[in-house]
């Protein structure tokens, strides 16, 4: 479009040629996001297909009734100092008369019928919000989109004449909304010009989202630990791959993320299901996490005994000797086993080691040789099933313990 010697430009013009309106159930789990309708989106009727999959186009509109735009807002703010003000906050509307009575133009004013299909109307506006997508087309090629949110906020029925058209004058008003651009918009707009494929700022292909993942499917973890997921999107290189995550039940997990990873931090034992959501289209996607409560600390007691019999060693004779708190990894190390003086004095004493049951059979050793060591029972401490193992042999002081 070239301007003439005087700036004037008739391909600017706004000629319109037509003009049309489509609407679909307001979703709270949706994002509506400027890439829909970039300017380098050739049909955004199917970038936008996820969004209004449930939706219609209102119909006809009557030629006197054509979709008009206004703003209402209070008196701007002035100040003392001159030439400043602050602008109210703003009212913008859309105003359009539909000549179609059709099954959307009647849920928009009179709301939705029974299973005999009578409606019940208490009122001919709803408050119901709906997704809006409005697209204008110009003679000189342009065509003019708007993506947002609408409230029906009024409705003046004309006069049943007839042999006339009869329309319902409908105001819908854009609403600043979470959904729409993250509650930054009242309504997103754009340019697309079919000769050139762009408009005002014409932007590469936009590749929306097809699905979005989380993995794993399922995970646990301890209470106080964290686990990872990893969230992939479909394509790989969807051009808007912001999304959300939340956790259904925050006071058994909490959920955070950075980038691709999605970090849920076990609070209390129970279930949780973690839900990602992509910005574009609300692609939805989730993973299961159960946290456990943490298992019970585990220990190898280690001194000595005056016999050998099952009956002496209870848990509280074992939490009278030398314990080490210890892990399927910490219990892999070397005991270095020096019992007290008494237990090497040869009065018949004998020395003791024990050691949860779920771990590797210990092997004893003292400078070298194999020390005889024999289980002589299994005890309960504080859940954790414990196998005590002893030996008669006093003679030595030290006495390397191995296990696994």
């Amino acid at each position: 479009m070239t301007a003439d010697s005087q700036g004037n430009d008739l391909q600017s013009v706004k000629y319109v040629v037509t003009s049309m309106i489509k609407l679909a159930p307001y979703d709270p789990t949706k994002r509506l996001v400027a890439a829909m309708i970039a300017s380098g989106v050739k049909d955004p009727i199917t970038t936008l297909g996820d969004i209004f999959a449930d939706g219609s186009f209102v119909g006809l509109i009557t030629s006197d009734g054509a979709p008009q735009d206004a703003r209402d807002a209070d008196d701007a703010i002035e100040f003392h100092q001159p030439g400043y003000q602050l602008n109210a906050d703003p009212s913008l509307t859309l105003q359009f008369t539909v000549a179609e009575d059709n099954a959307l133009t009647r849920e928009m004013t009179i709301g939705k019928p029974d299973a005999d299909g009578v409606y019940h109307v208490s009122d001919t506006v709803q408050d119901t919000k709906w997704f809006a997508y409005q697209e204008t087309v110009y003679k000189a090629g342009p065509h003019r989109r708007r993506l947002g949110v609408v409230q029906i906020t009024g409705n003046e029925p004309a006069q049943d004449t007839r042999g006339e058209v009869s329309g319902l004058a409908l105001t819908a008003t854009w609403q600043k909304d979470a959904t729409v651009d993250d509650g930054n918009s009242r309504y997103l707009q754009s340019y697309y010009t079919p000769e050139t494929g762009g408009g005002d700022t014409p932007s590469p292909t936009v590749k929306p989202v097809e699905s979005i993942s989380v993995s794993p499917a399922t995970a646990s973890v301890e209470e106080g630990k964290d686990v990872t997921f990893t969230v992939g999107f479909t394509p790989a290189d969807a051009s808007d791959q912001a999304y959300t995550v939340v956790s259904s039940a925050e006071a058994n997990a909490t959920v955070a993320s950075a980038g691709n990873k999605v970090t849920a931090h076990g609070v209390k034992a129970g279930k949780s299901t973690i839900t990602v959501t992509s910005h574009d289209g609300g692609k939805t996607a989730t993973a299961q996490l159960t946290v456990t409560a943490p298992a019970p600390a585990q220990h190898a007691y280690y001194g000595a005994a005056d016999n050998n019999l099952a009956a002496t060693f209870t848990a509280d004779f074992l939490k009278g000797l030398t314990a080490k708190e210890v892990t399927a990894e910490t219990v892999k190390a070397d005991y270095d086993y020096t019992p007290n003086a008494s237990a090497n004095n040869g009065d018949g004493q004998y020395l003791v080691f024990a050691l949860p049951t779920a771990f590797a059979k210990p092997k004893f050793t003292s400078s070298g040789f194999t020390f005889p060591f024999t289980k002589t029972a299994t005890v309960d401490v504080d859940g954790v099933p414990t196998d005590v193992y002893t030996s008669d042999n006093m003679a030595t002081v030290n006495v390397t313990i191995t296990v696994g």
